[in-house]
């Protein structure tokens, strides 16, 4: 029962970021800027609500109050910033996910839905009628864990023979988002 309350909500939190797509662009401001991508209201809400999703999905973890649900996005837009930082690079890198990567990666997400969602085949009826959103995000995730990744292999171990590591991520994000021209707007989400 709470699963299903759990997809209802984040359903209408897809639903009303889709409603914000269609409102005009005075009304839907950027909210985010990270050199040249943008990233409008409606934009931001529908990402946030399929972020929602797939943390619910992956957690089973209970949906939080709106209090929190506020504190949740303005979090978020800090990760999200981090997101375009890093998949600006992997563009720049010339890094990218292949269709066959990103279609292994759905079907391992759609098998590994519960039980309780019908094995899977209830919930993509339902929910997951838009499934580009879904196949972005994963793409996304993949390109995210591709550069961190090719981050890594490309750091130059030093003589002193320390292992690239966590240390080389964040040092990568810290310089991105020193050359990196930055705008957030929490207040364009209210």
């Amino acid at each position: 029962m709470f699963s299903r309350c759990l997809i209802i909500f984040v359903r209408m939190l897809l639903i009303a970021g889709i409603c914000l797509n269609l409102a005009v662009a005075s009304e839907d401001p950027v909210v985010i800027r990270v050199g040249d991508l943008k990233q409008t209201r409606s934009e931001f809400e529908q990402r946030f609500g399929v972020a929602m999703l797939m943390t619910a999905l992956s957690a089973g973890a209970p949906m939080k109050s709106g209090m929190q649900i506020r504190d949740l996005r303005e979090h978020y837009m800090e990760q999200r910033v981090t997101e375009l930082l890093l998949l600006q690079q992997a563009s720049e890198r010339g890094i990218h996910i292949s269709e066959v990567e990103l279609d292994r990666a759905w079907t391992d997400f759609r098998e590994s839905l519960p039980e309780e969602y019908g094995g899977g085949a209830a919930m993509r009826a339902q929910t997951f009628r838009d499934e580009g959103l879904i196949r972005d995000y994963l793409r996304e995730r993949l390109l995210l864990a591709r550069i961190r990744q090719d981050s890594l292999e490309t750091r130059v171990t030093p003589p002193g023979g320390r292992v690239a590591g966590v240390d080389d991520i964040s040092d990568l994000i810290t310089d991105l988002r020193h050359k990196t021209t930055v705008f957030t707007c929490v207040e364009c989400l209210e």
